[in-house]
């Protein structure tokens, strides 16, 4: 007696060994592209952009040209998620692409690097959390700490759990972020400055060019997160449809979150003021509220919410695909004893489930949140 159709796949959807289970929607991965990219970088990039571009039409126009470079990546990356609907990110193409050794270096390099960005994010969210309460300072390391073990916790309970924090965290950020440009536009006034010495300062010729280039650098490091919803493509119910949407649906909601956040700095700050400031949307947020108010403290805290909740849910599945049973096979039989020491020593399976509490994922996320919890208390 054969199954009806949708409940063999739901079946098969569950039941497969190896396989992550297939539930995350659009909104999970618009929420993974806006939580992952908007972070502290947006704090400090307006004010070095605008030291190096003194000019208003050349400070936007980067800003402009950094988000059509994130938009043409993820036409490639959206179609690499779409044809190779795993999770793992960065690891899997570098795998399918160059072999096993170099998707080793690349796996490995990524888990390592998103380890230590939750505890930099968990860092910089408990400095912050010392502005808004100043109770707190000088406990920013136990903080941190607390914050890494909260997210473990959350990660613990399932991809549901996590996916459900990351949205709302995401949403809470965007709306603040509407919600501070609103106030900058409605409570703010036009910004003058003298245009004559300023002009005096924009580069010309070569200078322009190296200044553009240096621009753009910080610029697109700002950007740099859109690719989020590829660590979870075989976890996405219909990647052919859902990654495509997400990712230029985050991307162009990036864009124009950024693109309103320096107009509304523009509106209240003339450029002289924002050049060299190392937190532009924080003097912005003090110029139309009182230095000392709740709300100027809120806006230069604004742009750390939340951004551990993704990474903690990125960094298992940055080693998951290498510790796959066939990617186990394949790593025993290949030439190099640094891979198969790599992919054999954490990558174990204990009942090939891989649900809300599987033993694969879940002997990664322990393994995660130790070295993030050692980071806090490294020497600087």
């Amino acid at each position: 007696m054969s199954l009806p159709p949708a409940v063999e796949a739901n079946s098969n959807r569950t039941a497969r060994r190896g396989r992550l289970l297939q539930i995350l929607g659009v909104g999970f991965g618009l929420a993974v592209i806006i939580g992952n990219t908007i972070g502290a970088g947006i704090l400090s990039t307006p004010g070095s952009i605008a030291q190096q571009l003194p000019n208003a039409w050349l400070f936007i126009g980067v800003w402009v040209g950094g988000g059509l470079y994130a938009l043409l990546g993820a036409i490639s990356i959206a179609e690499l998620g779409t044809m190779i609907p795993r999770s793992g990110g960065q690891y899997v193409f570098a795998h399918e692409a160059l072999g096993d050794y170099a998707g080793f270096i690349v796996g490995w390099s990524d888990w390592i690097s998103t380890c230590g960005t939750i505890s930099f994010i968990s860092l910089i969210v408990a400095q912050y959390a010392a502005v808004l309460f100043p109770s707190l300072a000088g406990r920013s390391t136990a903080l941190a700490l607390a914050i890494v073990v909260v997210f473990a916790v959350i990660q613990w309970r399932g991809i549901r759990w996590g996916s459900s924090v990351q949205n709302v965290t995401s949403l809470v950020k965007a709306l603040a972020f509407v919600a501070l440009v609103l106030a900058c536009f409605l409570l703010g006034g036009s910004a003058t400055a003298p245009e004559s010495a300023i002009a005096q300062q924009v580069p010309h010729g070569l200078k322009l060019f190296v200044a553009v280039i240096l621009a753009l650098q910080g610029v697109i490091y700002t950007y740099d997160g859109w690719t989020g919803v590829i660590y979870f493509s075989e976890e996405v119910r219909n990647p052919a449809r859902d990654i495509p949407r997400a990712m230029f649906g985050g991307v162009l909601s990036v864009i124009a979150i950024y693109l309103l956040v320096n107009l509304a700095i523009l509106y209240v700050l003339p450029i002289s003021e924002i050049a060299g400031s190392d937190l532009a949307l924080g003097k912005a947020a003090r110029s139309i509220f009182t230095d000392d108010s709740l709300y100027a403290k809120r806006g230069e805290c604004l742009p750390v919410d939340g951004d551990a909740g993704f990474v903690r849910n990125e960094q298992g599945r940055a080693l998951f695909d290498q510790g796959r049973p066939g990617e186990r096979r394949r790593h025993a039989d290949g030439r190099s004893l640094l891979q198969h020491a790599g992919s054999g020593a954490f990558h174990c399976y204990r009942d090939g489930r891989s649900g809300p509490r599987g033993g694969g994922l879940l002997l990664r996320r322990e393994l995660c949140n130790f070295v993030c919890g050692s980071f806090p208390f490294s020497p600087a």
